[in-house]
């Protein structure tokens, strides 16, 4: 499993650090997994360069900004 793999290699970090320091290092920009009691598919982007913006920028951009850490 992916997240025993990253404790395995990184051990366990706080904000799940240990899952973002394998996805980079195996050349993912980021996961999706999928979480039955929250909202089903879910999405995080680690390497944000990758991102772009296609319509509205503005409010898109202030969207972007408002949930990148």
């Amino acid at each position: 499993m992916f997240e025993n793999e990253a404790i395995e290699k990184f051990g366990k970090h706080e904000h799940c650090n240990h899952l973002k320091a394998l996805t980079l290092l195996k050349g993912f920009d980021g996961i999706r997994y999928y979480d039955p009691l929250a909202t089903g598919e879910e999405f995080v982007l680690y390497n944000t360069e990758k991102v772009t913006i296609s319509a509205n920028k503005k409010s898109r951009k202030k969207y972007l900004e408002s949930i990148i850490l």
